[in-house]
Formats: C-alpha cells, sequence, structure tokens
C-alpha cells in the first residue's frame, strides 16, 4: 500500500474524523489488500497479548501466512496451540509438533494426528524431551499398524511394563530391537532377555549385545594401553584415565601428536612429564600444555603457545573452581587468555572480577562476558554496537542492558545504537513514535511493536508497507482491534451466532443422532461436558452476500464441526427429505439423492453424503464415511480420521433448504478460509436466516456449476 494510503487505517477504525462514507470506503479499500491482511494475521499470531479468542481465530486460518519460520520454535500460549493442532493443513500441525514448548494435552492430539508424519514428529519429540504422555495414548500408539511408529513408542517414557512386554515380542524385528534398548531392559522380564538372546534375526541379537554390555575399565599399564583395539578407548584413556607413570611416559614420547596432545591435559599424567612437552613440535600440545592447572604463571609464560580463532573448552580444574570467589580472583589476574575467557563463564562472579574483565585488552574476553547477566551495562551497549556475529541482538535481553539514559542514542549514525534508544526505560511514547519513521527498517520495526506507541500511529502503521506486521505484534493493540483487524481480513469470528449456515447438502447432515450402549436418543445436555472432535467440511457457499453477516473475500471455506464424545461410540445415519437422523434411517437420504433430489431442481452433478461416523473418546480418535453421490449414477465410499480437539458441544445439525430447521440447534461454527480472491464462477456470500423456521429457497445455498458439497478429510483432501 503506498506512502499516501497510511490514513485509510485511522478512518476505517475510528482514529481519524471521518463520514460515514468514508468510513465505508476506507474500509472497501482494505478489504482488497490481501497482502495486508497476510501481515495482520502473521502479527497477531506473534502477538504475545492477543486474547484466546483472537488466537482462535488467527490458527484457524488456512494458510496460516509465514508460520514455517515461527511455528516450530515460538512458545505459543495453550489455546493458540490447540487451534494449531486442529489445524486442516498438516504441514501446519507438522511444524507444530516441532515446538518444544507445547502442552502437554496438545502433545497427546498431534501424537494420534491423522496424518503420520506428524504423529511420527509429535512422538520423537515427546521422547526426545522425555514428555510424558498419558498412559492409555502410549498403549494406543503402541498398537499403531505402522511399525515405525510402535519403535518410537518403546522409548517413551510412562510405557506400561505389560505394553513394553508386548512389544519386546512383536512380529517385526526393528521393534523388538527398540524394547530392547538399554534404559528398558531392566524392565523386561527373564524369558524376554533369554528370547533376545536367541533371536534369529541380527537386529534384535545386537540389541541385546548393546543392553547387556558392561563398560569395561579404561587402560592405566602400557600392557593394557597395547591391548586395547578400540581406538575410541585408548584416546579416552589417554585423556582422562588415572594411567601409571609407565603409561604416562609412554604417551608423552608417542609418536602420535593427538596421543601427546590428550597426555598434556591429562591431570593424572605427572607434572615433570607433561612439562617435558612445552617444547613439543606440534602447536596444539604446546598450547595443551600452558592450560593445565598444576603450572605457575612464569611457567606458563614460558611456553611457546598459539591461541589459534574461535571459541575454546573451559579447562575441567577452572569448573572446579567456579564456586571460589579468590579462585576466581586468582585465573581472571591470569596471564593466559584462554584461562581468562573460561573464568567469564562462572555462573557467578565477584563484582571485581566483572569490572576486571569488561576492562580486558582481549575483545573476546569482553564478548564472552556479554553472554552472561552479570556483565555491565556500558559493556553490553560496546559489544552491542560493534560485535558482528550472530549474537549480537541477544545482548539486549542481558538484564543490565535496558538503562535510563539509552534514549540519548535516538539520533545516532550507529543503526543499533538508534535501536538502542527503545530500551531507554524512562523513554516515553514521543521517543517511540519518532523512531517509527527512522531511516532505517529494523528500527522502524521495532519501534511499530513497542507498547508505548501512541494509538493513533500505531492505527496508522498498520496500513503502512513494510509495518503492518510489526503493528499487529504490538502489545498495546487493543483486542477490540484485533478482532476488527481480522473481520476485514475475512477471518471468520470463532463463536458465530447460531444460525443455520446455508449448505446445500443431500438430506440432513445430523451430527449427534443416537448413541450406542445405555445412552439412546439425541445427544443430550450432558454431552455438553465431553471432549469434542473436528471434521472439516470443504462447502461451496452462497450467491448473493447479505448485510452484517457477509464473508469477506474468501472461496469454499473449510467449516470445523465438533462432534460429541459423550462418553460413548457416537454414530450418525444420513437423513433424507423428511429430515429422518436416527441411525438406520440413511437409506432415505440415498434414495432422494439418487433420484436428484439433491440441488435445486436436480441440477445437481454430485454431493458427498455423510453416512457414518464413529468417535471412540478412549482412543480419542474418530472416523467418518462418506459417499460420492451422482445424479445420474456412480458412487464412491471412503473414510478418514478426524482431527480430535477439547471442546463441548451439543448436537448440530445443518437442515436441508426445504425442511425446518430442528429445534435445539447448538451450534459452535469456525470457519478454515482458503486463500483470498474468488474463483471464477463463484458469486457472494450470505448466512440462512438465524432461529427457527424455513429457510428462504434460493438463500445461502452451497452451489458451483452443479457442485453441492465436498467432505474432506482435516488435511483437505476430498
Amino acid at each position: 500500500m503506498a506512502q499516501k494510503d497510511n490514513q485509510l487505517t485511522r478512518v476505517a477504525f475510528g482514529v481519524s474524523k471521518a463520514t460515514d462514507a468514508a468510513r465505508t470506503d476506507a474500509l472497501r479499500l482494505l478489504e482488497a489488500d490481501t497482502a495486508l491482511h497476510l501481515d495482520w494475521i502473521a502479527g497477531l499470531a506473534l502477538n504475545g497479548a492477543a486474547p484466546d479468542e483472537v488466537l482462535r481465530r488467527v490458527f484457524s486460518v488456512d494458510p496460516l501466512p509465514g508460520a514455517q519460520y515461527w511455528l516450530h520454535y515460538h512458545e505459543l500460549p495453550p489455546e493458540a496451540a490447540r487451534t494449531a493442532a486442529a489445524h486442516p493443513d498438516p504441514q501446519i500441525r507438522m511444524r507444530l509438533a516441532e515446538n518444544p514448548h507445547l502442552p502437554a494435552d496438545v502433545r497427546a492430539v498431534l501424537a494420534e494426528d491423522p496424518d503420520p508424519k506428524v504423529r511420527r514428529i509429535a512422538l520423537i519429540m515427546a521422547h526426545e524431551y522425555r514428555d510424558e504422555l498419558p498412559a492409555e495414548l502410549t498403549v494406543r500408539i503402541a498398537a499403531d499398524p505402522e511399525a515405525r511408529m510402535r519403535c518410537v513408542a518403546a522409548g517413551l517414557p510412562g510405557l506400561p511394563e505389560a505394553t513394553l512386554l508386548a512389544l519386546a515380542g512383536d512380529p517385526d524385528p526393528r521393534v523388538r530391537a527398540a524394547a530392547m534398548r538399554p534404559g528398558n531392559w531392566p524392565r523386561l522380564s527373564a524369558g524376554v532377555r533369554a528370547a533376545a538372546e536367541t533371536d534369529p534375526d541380527p537386529l534384535v541379537r545386537e540389541a541385546f549385545e548393546r543392553a547387556t554390555r558392561v563398560e569395561a575399565p579404561l587402560p592405566t599399564t602400557v600392557e593394557g594401553f597395547l591391548a586395547e583395539e578400540d581406538e575410541h578407548r585408548r584416546a579416552r584413556a589417554a585423556f582422562t584415565a588415572p594411567v601409571d607413570e609407565g603409561l604416562a611416559a609412554f604417551l608423552v614420547t608417542h609418536e602420535d601428536g593427538s596421543l601427546r596432545h590428550d597426555a598434556a591435559r591429562n591431570p593424572h599424567v605427572p607434572k615433570a612429564l607433561a612439562h617435558a612437552l612445552a617444547a613439543d613440535p606440534e602447536p596444539s600440545v604446546r598450547l595443551a600444555v600452558s592450560l593445565r592447572g598444576d603450572l605457575t604463571e612464569e611457567q606458563r609464560a614460558a611456553i611457546d603457545y598459539v591461541v589459534p580463532p574461535g571459541r575454546h573448552g573451559v579447562p575441567a580444574w577452572v569448573k572446579d573452581r567456579f564456586g571460589d570467589p579468590d579462585a576466581l580472583r586468582e585465573i581472571a589476574a591470569s596471564g593466559h587468555v584462554l584461562l581468562r575467557r573460561a573464568v567469564t563463564c562462572a555462573p557467578e562472579l565477584p563484582a571485581d572480577v566483572i569490572e576486571r574483565l569488561a576492562a580486558d585488552e582481549d575483545y573476546y574476553v569482553k564478548l564472552m562476558l556479554c553472554d552472561y547477566d552479570h556483565a555491565p551495562h556500558e559493556l553490553l551497549v560496546e559489544m552491542f554496537a560493534d560485535w558482528n556475529g550472530l549474537s549480537w541482538a541477544t545482548m539486549v535481553y542481558r538484564r543490565n542492558f535496558a538503562h535510563p539514559g539509552l534514549a540519548r542514542f535516538e539520533d545516532h549514525p550507529n543503526v543499533r545504537l538508534r535501536y538502542a534508544a527503545l530500551f531507554d526505560p524512562q523513554g516515553g511514547p514521543e521517543l517511540v513514535e519518532r523512531l517509527t519513521h527512522d531511516t532505517h527498517e529494523m528500527v522502524r520495526r521495532h519501534a511499530a511493536a513497542d507498547p508505548r506507541l501512541p494509538l493513533p500511529r500505531l492505527v496508522e502503521l498498520l496500513g503502512t508497507d513494510g509495518m503492518a506486521r510489526a503493528a499487529a505484534r504490538n502489545p498495546a493493540l487493543p483486542p477490540e482491534l484485533m478482532h476488527e483487524l481480522l473481520d476485514v481480513a475475512g477471518v471468520l469470528r470463532w463463536r458465530a451466532r447460531r444460525t443455520a449456515l446455508g449448505l446445500w447438502a443431500c438430506g440432513v447432515l445430523q451430527l449427534g443422532g443416537q448413541l450406542a450402549g445405555r445412552h439412546r436418543g439425541p445427544v443430550g445436555d450432558s454431552a455438553l461436558r465431553q471432549a469434542g472432535h473436528t471434521l472439516f467440511v470443504r462447502a461451496a457457499l452462497p450467491g448473493a452476500a447479505r448485510g452484517a453477516d457477509r464473508l469477506r473475500g474468501f472461496a469454499a471455506p473449510q467449516l470445523a464441526l465438533d462432534l460429541v464424545d459423550a462418553g460413548r461410540d457416537v454414530r450418525v445415519g444420513g437423513g433424507g427429505r423428511e429430515g429422518r437422523a436416527a441411525e438406520g434411517q440413511g437409506q432415505a437420504g440415498k434414495d432422494a439423492c439418487d433420484t436428484g433430489g439433491c440441488g435445486s431442481g436436480g441440477r445437481a452433478h454430485e454431493a458427498y453424503l455423510l453416512s457414518g461416523i464413529a468417535a471412540r473418546p478412549e482412543t480419542g480418535r474418530a472416523t467418518a464415511t462418506w459417499e460420492r453421490r451422482r445424479a445420474h449414477g456412480g458412487r464412491r465410499t471412503a473414510s478418514g480420521s478426524l482431527t480430535p480437539v477439547a471442546d463441548r458441544l451439543g448436537s448440530v445439525s445443518l437442515p436441508h433448504p426445504t425442511l425446518e430447521q430442528p429445534p435445539a440447534v447448538r451450534t459452535r461454527w469456525s470457519l478454515r478460509p482458503d486463500p483470498p480472491g474468488p474463483p471464477e464462477g463463484w458469486g457472494g456470500w450470505g448466512w440462512l436466516p438465524s432461529g427457527r423456521g424455513t429457510p428462504r429457497p434460493g438463500a445461502g445455498y452451497a452451489r458451483r456449476k452443479g457442485r453441492v458439497a465436498d467432505i474432506a478429510e482435516p488435511g483437505g483432501r476430498t
């Protein structure tokens, strides 16, 4: 949007005085700017002050703009994570499953996602971060038909012992081998262990050997060292083993420079032998000797060592002294630069040590000190302005960075220091507003997201090219305005009014129906307390748009219809023209469709008829079955798993337009819109009249070139 159009948002959202006609024109222009809509949605998704209602709307958008850049690591509010877990795009759910900060209930939902890749990632993350899933869920995963899923299940924390034993006897050798991992071995029975030793598959026998292997002590003598065949164990022995004097002498004179280097670092090698390496031809060996803890400063200074560029590890003896203030003072005064760098890594440092290190002549001593909260403010600002490594941006989050007086940099030629001016806690709204006009985009974007920014300027930036996303991320944005942005972008309210949506479906699509077992008849109010499931229905929606309920700029949204568990299996039969919804009465709807009863006057070429649905609370899954019906013959039956969501709902109905609306419709709608821009052949949008009664024929019927409705799996596959 051009710079001169910045005032559109001020007019549209009531910040500037304007006539109703001008406000209507401004809204119309904003509604047409789809690029602006994407920036608003992406910004609101990362707005830490956005209420749950806003987040539910944002995370139901399909596609979710820019999610591939932040969804896998950003710590989401619980409600946003739950909504994203029910997103129709499996790529979104896959990115979400990679997020290590998910609530346990969301991780559990993703672990039973319809998409196998999402399930695998969710389980791998649960295993890696040791997130304990519900025991009943791990049991179901252990029974998954896919062997790879059962392999992952074998390593999940909280897996019941009986289930682990069952996996140890799995027909697939990969699963049996996974069950034999060392962490599981003590829980296996004697019979299972004995069977693993003689298992015909080499994978299982190798797993048995790993689980029963006893690590032999590292060699400490020359004879033991020469007899050791494993090169890794030989290197470990040279570096850490309590070697005797004979092996120490053997190592420091060995022709292999890597063994001499390891011996120089081994504290068990006598000082006299190690000191002989001070004149070693290998620079790495001389450097290792210079870092030993048993040398004096004079001995260290006499060694001709060279410090190569890059970071170096902290010597073990220095780590052991991190809690000793006197030792830290002594090391901080060392002439060896790597020891001074090492002491900066101590969690706590005395004030005089911090002062000494902050004035150190070595650039990297000062830089490493800035990695910790004890770095002084002046040093943080200095390194923030100068350091070009990746860590420069993290310095603003150090405890001592924000400080009164930073506002003095608002006109500084260094762009980073102008950015630092925003961290002055005494800087007022005027400072922030001025920085939104900065010549550098980084400064403008951070100023646009600053909660001190005056509301009129914030609203103006919502319509400014390149600034809209940052402005939408501003936590000072009023929740009412957040909803208005989503309204203009065409994202429907999660809690829509109780109205029958005009879906020109075949017969009555009754979600609710009869419950198996003791519960007979329609779903009652007690079901409102149960968890629900989400069925994604891709629907072609109506002709002329009407009034305030207009759906702006989206074609073929996805409806999420929440289905009720009620503690039992829920089964639904298709309804006919008479609106019969009881189980076993679905044939009338099929017959009506076969005779051309679907659509207006038999003009519909095909329709998708939901013929059955089963939701099982004990598994957290639901399965739907539907048929594609053609007016002149031909059908196809398909089924798919539905994405579970935690929600409460009563019975839901989509009435046929010629029928009276059922008397007690409790519905909770959300729409997952497709990308903006209606395709050729589509008209506007409209709602059927709310409340009971007979919907008007021709109002809000889903029709495009004879196509009636597509009922799809959660991934949007029709």
